[in-house]
């Protein structure tokens, strides 16, 4: 079952709640099993920082983040360019709408910072994460390092 999911920015004073759902998401992104909140602390420094330099953009359902991804500006001398990092969707809720939601919401949000495009990277094997960015506009660019590239032209 597919679903209208909004996204917001996570705001800073992050609630421990919240640091727990990114701790389960990190380790679903790295397919590692959850152990409890031993990097809870670290965490909370690392998303405190990430904040000063990027958006971590989420998806809540029931008040949880289910959906996270990071949005940030890296600027070369002569592109705005921006960057979609670490997208990962809790294992109970994807292929609902909400990696697709994220992304849109950072094509919308790299738009409105008049980027010129929005790069983001996969694993090959992640296939569902792949066909997504293609079917969001994205082009495939070629495999660097073993690392499928993906990029958003904003006005082509």
């Amino acid at each position: 079952m597919t679903g209208t999911f909004s996204v917001e920015v996570l705001r800073k004073g992050v609630e421990e709640r919240d640091i727990d759902a990114i701790n389960s998401l990190v380790a679903q992104l790295l397919g590692k099993v959850k152990k409890g909140n031993k990097r809870s602390s670290q965490n909370r420094r690392t998303v405190t920082l990430l904040q000063e330099v990027a958006a971590i953009m989420v998806v809540r359902n029931g008040g949880s983040i289910v959906g996270l991804g990071i949005f940030s500006e890296k600027p070369t001398l002569t592109h705005k360019v921006g960057w979609i990092d670490d997208l990962v969707v809790d294992e109970n809720f994807r292929r609902r709408g909400v990696g697709e939601a994220l992304i849109k919401a950072m094509i919308e949000a790299g738009k409105d910072r008049g980027l010129e495009r929005l790069n983001c990277t996969c694993r090959p094997e992640k296939v569902p994460a792949n066909n997504l960015c293609l079917k969001v506009g994205f082009k495939f660019i070629g495999t660097i390092n073993g690392t499928n590239f993906h990029t958003f032209e904003y006005g082509s």
